[in-house]
């Protein structure tokens, strides 16, 4: 009909012109989004899952992450620790969306961090970098992998757990995430990366757990918890009624128990044994005295 009449194709003045853009130099950014996806178990049931992804600009190489629970600032934090450990450093800067878990509001440009999300970028070298609200193409290379994620490497997969679905996407990136040539650099992710390591900032942090991702335990009216058949004794005053809870991390030989505020209640040495009582000096009821006065 526009050969026929001459009509002229509209094109919309605020376009916004496109040009190819010089490669990002080594340790410079690194871009970060999250993706989910429904995966077939080996029921007729389907698990959703959710990842982070992080990549480096200059080298390519990435880094993903799963649980089964939307991801929160916290948990983000723990997939940053990871990353980095992966990478074995830190860019200059990271570039995000305006995500909820990393900023609570947004005025005009200027963005509000939530409270985690900014101590824990005043403890490490990088700068975070926003985009604008509904603009997913300033952060392409993210965007691309977090598709390639979903359609190369989630296609298709069985869920069996978190843990081994983490497994083999840890294999699936050695061996075509970051191992096959990339589609637009013309070269191999984990090659480039070892020149680009030499550019980041070094890394200090030892990746931790969230403890709201710790498992839970019921506290005993007799301020204890039970562990593979054991007893592990909490301070006096500890249990604060049905179900006070406790959680549990456990380090090589020995357990940490936390209260809900973090704070580290007890450490043990774990028993071999069963139908032990292990306790710590201090967890001790103290003594009742007992006062009897005479009637002269």
């Amino acid at each position: 009909m526009r050969l026929e009449h001459g009509l002229v194709k509209y094109k919309d003045k605020d376009a916004r012109d496109y040009e190819k853009l010089p490669e990002t130099p080594y340790g410079e950014q690194a871009q970060v989004d999250f993706g989910q996806a429904f995966l077939q178990t080996d029921t007729t049931y389907q698990m959703k899952v959710y990842f982070f992804a992080m990549v480096l600009s200059g080298s390519r190489q990435k880094f993903v992450y799963f649980q089964n629970h939307a991801f929160t600032t916290a948990t983000a934090i723990y997939a940053h620790e990871l990353a980095f450990e992966y990478f074995q450093g830190i860019p200059k800067k990271i570039v995000y969306d305006q995500d909820r878990v990393f900023i609570q509001e947004e005025n005009l440009g200027d963005v509000l961090l939530t409270d985690g999300f900014r101590s824990f970028c005043d403890r490490n070298p990088f700068e975070p970098i926003f985009c604008r609200k509904a603009d997913p193409e300033s952060k392409g290379k993210i965007e691309n992998v977090v598709k390639y994620v979903k359609h190369n490497f989630l296609r298709g997969r069985l869920y069996k757990s978190i843990p081994v679905l983490q497994k083999e996407a840890m294999e699936w990136l050695k061996r075509r995430g970051n191992g096959k040539v990339h589609g637009s650099t013309g070269k191999i992710p984990h090659q480039e990366w070892i020149i680009e390591q030499k550019h980041l900032h070094q890394n200090s942090t030892v990746p931790a757990l969230p403890k709201a991702m710790l498992p839970e335990y019921f506290v005993r009216k007799d301020n204890c918890i039970t562990y593979r058949g054991n007893y592990y004794s909490l301070p006096p005053g500890t249990y604060n009624g049905q179900g006070t809870k406790v959680f549990l991390e456990v380090k090589g030989s020995r357990m940490y128990i936390y209260n809900i505020t973090n704070q580290i209640l007890a450490q043990h040495l774990i028993s071999q044994q069963k139908g032990c009582l292990i306790r710590m000096e201090g967890h001790t009821r103290a003594n009742t005295t007992v006062l009897i006065i005479e009637s002269l």
